[in-house]
């Protein structure tokens, strides 16, 4: 971990910020301008994304972006593919990051299709879900300074005027598909 985070810091990819009342210390936020991710050969954008359900309540955990003006909307964790990576690690890594949470992966939802308004492009969301384990401590996950998180029912009708993205209220609609006998969504 520590050799970890002085290679990041060597290459300037990051910086040590000190993370108020976390008791690991400080931590390595990454710049994402450097990162290197995955595409399709028909330059298709490659992401994953994870539906991370606490079964007691039948929650589903959304993130935010912290102080950002205009369109900043509650969303799915999710995120580019590392080279190597599977899909399913790379859901697994952005519940970690963007959410600061850890579950099991459930299943799979298959893969869905979103085209950006700003590029024209397309990408490719292969989604999954997770049951919750555990939170990571508010100001201890890798970008807890520049997310919130919610948990919020999975109840499509209040979803669909907190999710803004298309393709994050298509997935939420699959996972009530896929656990319906289980949750009334």
């Amino acid at each position: 971990m520590l050799s970890s985070l002085l290679n990041h810091l060597e290459s300037g990819q990051c910086k040590v910020i000190r993370a108020g009342g976390c008791t690991k210390g400080d931590f390595c936020v990454r710049y994402k301008a450097t990162q290197v991710r995955v595409r399709s050969s028909s330059d298709t954008v490659l992401r994953a994304c994870c539906v991370c359900v606490r079964e007691e309540d039948h929650a589903v955990l959304l993130v935010k972006r912290r102080a950002v003006t205009g369109d900043a909307a509650w969303s799915l964790p999710g995120g580019g593919i590392d080279p190597g990576e599977s899909d399913e690690q790379a859901a697994k890594r952005e519940l970690e990051e963007e959410a600061g949470a850890t579950g099991k992966s459930y299943r799979s939802l298959g893969y869905f299709v979103a085209t950006s308004n700003k590029s024209n492009r397309k990408t490719r969301i292969h989604a999954f879900i997770f049951n919750f384990d555990q939170l990571i401590s508010e100001g201890c996950w890798k970008e807890s300074l520049l997310r919130e998180r919610m948990w919020t029912t999975l109840d499509l009708k209040s979803l669909k005027n907190i999710v803004k993205k298309k393709h994050d209220f298509e997935i939420l609609q699959a996972v009530c598909h896929a656990l319906g006998p289980l949750y009334s969504c």
